[in-house]
């Protein structure tokens, strides 16, 4: 396809490519192509997003911030948080409920 901009940034991860353009002077965008798209993200220069997912019923699956750190949510068996874990699945925070008295 093309792109009216220029490449900032560009990589494969695990089978997925990333790619990071910056638009100039253009009031529509057009997406075309023979490949899949995981996710599009379009806002001014600038500005910073975070990316969240959810499961219905139970609550945030994962978060990306505006530097592209990737976070996991896991949930126990009454949908409490549990365990949170970074992009390479090392847990990060984990919390163990207990019933008062215990």
């Amino acid at each position: 396809g093309t792109v009216a901009g220029y490449p900032l940034k560009g990589g494969t991860i695990n089978g997925w490519t990333y790619y990071e353009h910056q638009v100039t002077g253009q009031t529509t965008v057009a997406v075309s192509g023979t490949g899949n798209i995981d996710e599009l993200r379009l806002y001014p220069k600038g500005a910073q997003m975070t990316t969240y997912t959810y499961t219905p019923l139970i609550g945030v699956t994962s978060s990306i911030d505006p530097k592209n750190n990737a976070s996991y949510y896991e949930y126990d068996g009454l949908g409490r948080l549990q365990n949170i874990r970074d992009k390479d699945g090392n847990i990060v925070k984990h919390t163990d409920y207990h019933y008062q008295g215990q």
